[in-house]
């Protein structure tokens, strides 16, 4: 198909392949009596020179670009991160009315260092009744049974632009990673691991776990997946223009 055709074909992909991955999941927990059980989840699609993210919850997607270096002149390029996605966290506008509006609430558990966890608004009484009933931090995700009706959402965010010189590459992690690394320092520890030829999505996790010790934040699921754009890895970092924000469009 012709660009204008595929991205948003590429989009109605993506939406069509989480309902359904949500689907299953839901009736998986309901053969299973397992009421809260969920997944955030980042997806990225590159072709015909789209890049399209699909995202929900916390997991994040950073996009490595060249920029020219502050006073670095002759041309001389550095590698900044840029992120894709958003947190979905429950009090933010736009999740906040939808779950308000289901019936849900939003609650900030001093446990959790005050983060927002969406609660369903049977809470109070499954609790009186000795069940154990479950609270998220995110508000879009695959599965989470009991909370869907109370405005927990499997609808993507779905980001897409052109692929230029500018990018260099893309990395996909959890929150166990992106909790103690920001964009920038993701997008250092990449081209340090090019440059030596190791592998970048090892050393993400290494400087993840000793960080998160470090603070006393403890351990979580860390996983990366880090990938270089051809074009890039062929010209070995080389001169490059500086790197303008993408223009995503953005579709729920």
């Amino acid at each position: 198909r012709r660009p204008a055709e595929l991205a948003p074909a590429l989009a109605q992909c993506c939406l069509e392949g989480y309902a359904a991955t949500d689907d299953d999941l839901l009736e998986s927990c309901r053969q299973l009596q397992n009421h809260y059980s969920s997944c955030t989840s980042v997806t990225c699609i590159v072709a015909s020179g789209i890049l399209t993210v699909a995202h929900l919850g916390d997991s994040c997607a950073y996009l490595v670009v060249k920029d020219s270096a502050e006073g670095g002149g002759g041309g001389t390029s550095v590698l900044r991160g840029i992120n894709l996605t958003c947190g979905h966290k429950p009090d933010d506008p736009e999740e906040r009315a939808r779950i308000i509006a289901s019936g849900g609430s939003i609650e900030y558990l001093t446990r959790h260092h005050n983060k927002p966890f969406i609660r369903g608004g049977d809470f109070e009484k499954r609790k009186a009744a000795g069940e154990r009933v479950m609270q998220l931090q995110y508000s879009r995700a695959f599965g989470g049974k009991d909370l869907k009706p109370f405005g927990l959402s499997a609808t993507p965010t779905i980001t897409q632009f052109s692929i230029t010189d500018q990018h260099v590459g893309l990395i996909i992690c959890s929150d166990g990673v992106s909790d103690v690394t920001n964009p920038d320092e993701a997008a250092a520890i990449a081209a340090s691991a090019w440059e030596q030829g190791w592998d970048p999505a090892q050393e993400l996790i290494q400087r993840a776990v000793i960080e998160r010790r470090r603070i006393g934040m403890g351990d979580d699921n860390q996983t990366a997946i880090v990938c270089r754009f051809e074009t890039a890895a062929a010209a070995g970092g080389g001169e490059g223009r500086g790197a303008d924000e993408p223009e995503p469009t953005a579709a729920d």
